[in-house]
């Protein structure tokens, strides 16, 4: 990963990168950081929905269980600020991360230990780098950033600045549709009121500022009309 990549390109990387993978669905369930939880939050506790194949959550928990706290302590005001602090702990030692669930039983994940923030990240810091460098080739292996509505996953490939992600959004970003001039007749019948707009702001949004940051990135004119 650059690290001397532009200080908005780094920040927008860290960040749309982390979000791509949920954010688009609109979904109740959350993928709780890198334990491979997927679970809703409810007050201050999470009920687990699923677990990821092959993540460290994998055996340790199930659909059902719920999660009352972690590293030690119980959920206390913000379940979800509290949970990303243990991850950062854990991170930033040797990777233990003990949770606590309903009914007094006590578990322990084995994250990657990968060290601390510095105090200007996501600039020069190397946790940042490696979380980005990480997801960045989980979403090209696993193809998570291809079909969708709100690119953010596009979006956070681009801002990385490398050479194989650029590549692989070349490949893909093209053949979307929205990715093509719109049908004069559609768009004018959702501009009109004819059709139901739902949550085409935010598709739009998300689509347009993708659009432009390849054509920034690669000079491809293709998608010109789109915009």
């Amino acid at each position: 990963m650059k690290t001397n990549a532009m200080p908005t390109f780094r920040s927008l990387a860290f960040l749309t990168i982390l979000l791509s993978a949920s954010f688009p669905t609109l979904a109740k369930d959350h993928l709780l950081g890198p334990t491979g939880i997927m679970a809703q939050a409810k007050g201050n506790e999470f009920l687990v929905q699923g677990i990821d194949p092959g993540s460290p959550a994998e055996e340790k928990l199930k659909k059902g269980d719920t999660i009352i706290g972690a590293a030690g302590k119980p959920f206390s005001k913000n379940a979800r600020q509290e949970f990303a602090g243990a991850i950062d702990q854990a991170e930033a030692s040797k990777g233990n991360l003990p949770l606590t669930l309903k009914g007094g039983q006590k578990i322990s994940l084995q994250l990657q230990s990968l060290g601390s923030y510095s105090k200007t990240a996501p600039w020069n810091c190397q946790k940042t780098d490696a979380i980005i460098t990480r997801i960045a080739d989980q979403m090209l292996e696993s193809k998570t950033f291809v079909n969708n509505q709100m690119p953010v996953g596009y979006i956070g490939l681009l801002a990385t600045g490398e050479k194989k992600y650029l590549d692989a959004v070349k490949v893909e970003l093209p053949k979307q549709p929205w990715a093509k001039a719109p049908d004069p007749a559609v768009l004018a019948a959702l501009l009109e009121g004819d059709k139901d707009l739902g949550y085409i702001g935010w598709y739009w949004g998300y689509q347009m500022i993708a659009l432009a940051e390849y054509h920034l990135a690669t000079g491809d004119k293709s998608v010109l009309p789109a915009l």
